[in-house]
């Protein structure tokens, strides 16, 4: 069952109207956050969802944030050729 936003009715969904998952980007900013980004982005990297695009920004960390960040990008391949067959993994920002 779904609800109508704007009217409150109830609708049934037939099996084969199931609704299809929208694409979702995450984009976070880290900030000498060396200590943390990696459990973050493997955290992030774990959920099964299927359109699921991850952009971490290194934001001018002094400390090794954008090292590990690089360093789990190519993780972020690897995981998206696994998870989405022939499709090209998408381009996340360096900054």
């Amino acid at each position: 069952m779904t609800r109508d936003c704007l009217t409150g009715t109830a609708k049934r969904l037939a099996p084969q109207q199931a609704p299809v998952p929208r694409p979702v980007s995450v984009v976070f900013s880290a900030l000498n956050e060396a200590g943390t980004i990696e459990p973050a982005l493997r955290s992030l990297l774990a959920l099964d969802y299927p359109d699921l695009e991850i952009i971490a920004i290194n934001d001018r960390s002094t400390d090794d944030t954008g090292v590990t960040r690089y360093r789990l990008d190519e993780l972020r391949k690897a995981h998206r050729m696994q998870t989405t067959g022939s499709k090209p993994p998408r381009q996340s920002s360096k900054a």
